[in-house]
C-alpha cells in the first residue's frame, strides 16, 4: 500500500507508535557495521525463542553477513534506544518488494517497542520508494505459527494474504509420518 504511514493504523496503535518513536531512532545502516554486534543480538532472540544457539550458529551468521554486506540486493536497518542497538533487520529486495530476511533484538530493549519502531520505519520508507510495491514480513511458519506474531505484524498495518501452500515429504519417510 503506497499510504502505508502513521494515518493507515489505528488509533490506539498510532499513540503506541508514536510513542515508540520518540523513545528510539530508526535508521538503515550498512550491514557490515553489524558484524562487531550482530552475535549477541542473535543469540539473545534464539535463547528467547528456545531455539539452538551454537559456535556452528556464529559461523553460519558470520558468513550470511558477509555475503549480505557485499550484495547490493540486501539493506540493513537498526533501531537504537539512545546509543544502545536494539534490534535491527536485514531485507531483501527482489523485483519490486521488500522481503524480511532476518530480524534479531535485546531482550531488556523490547520494552521500549523497539520492533514495532523497526517495522514501521523500514515499511514505511520502503513504501516511498518508487520502484518498491510491497513489503512482506514473511509467510507463515509452516510448523508452529504463532498468534502473537501475527497479532504484532497486523498491528504494524500488514496484512494477511491467504496463500496455497503444500508440504511434500520425502517418498522413503512418508510410511514414518
Amino acid at each position: 500500500d503506497k499510504t502505508y504511514g502513521l494515518e493507515t493504523l489505528k488509533s490506539k496503535r498510532r499513540k503506541e507508535l508514536r510513542r515508540a518513536l520518540r523513545r528510539c531512532t530508526v535508521e538503515r545502516i550498512p550491514i557490515d557495521s553489524l558484524l562487531r554486534d550482530a552475535i549477541p543480538h542473535i543469540e539473545n532472540t534464539l535463547r528467547r525463542q528456545g531455539r539452538i544457539f551454537t559456535e556452528g550458529i556464529v559461523k553460519e551468521w558470520d558468513h550470511y553477513f558477509r555475503c549480505a554486506s557485499e550484495n547490493p540486493l540486501f539493506e540493513g536497518w537498526a533501531v537504537f534506544v539512545g546509543t544502545e542497538l536494539a534490534a535491527y533487520t536485514i531485507n531483501f529486495i527482489f523485483q519490486g518488494g521488500v522481503y524480511g530476511d532476518a530480524l534479531f533484538s535485546r531482550d531488556d530493549l523490547l520494552k521500549h517497542q523497539v520492533m514495532h519502531a523497526l517495522v514501521f520505519v523500514y515499511t514505511e520508507e520502503a513504501m516511498r520508494r518508487p520502484e518498491i510495491t510491497h513489503v512482506s514480513y514473511g509467510i507463515r511458519a509452516p510448523f508452529g505459527d504463532r498468534e502473537s506474531l501475527n497479532r504484532f505484524k497486523e498491528s504494524v498495518g500488514y496484512k494477511r494474504l491467504p496463500i496455497r501452500e503444500r508440504i511434500e515429504a520425502n517418498p522413503k519417510i512418508k510410511p514414518l509420518l
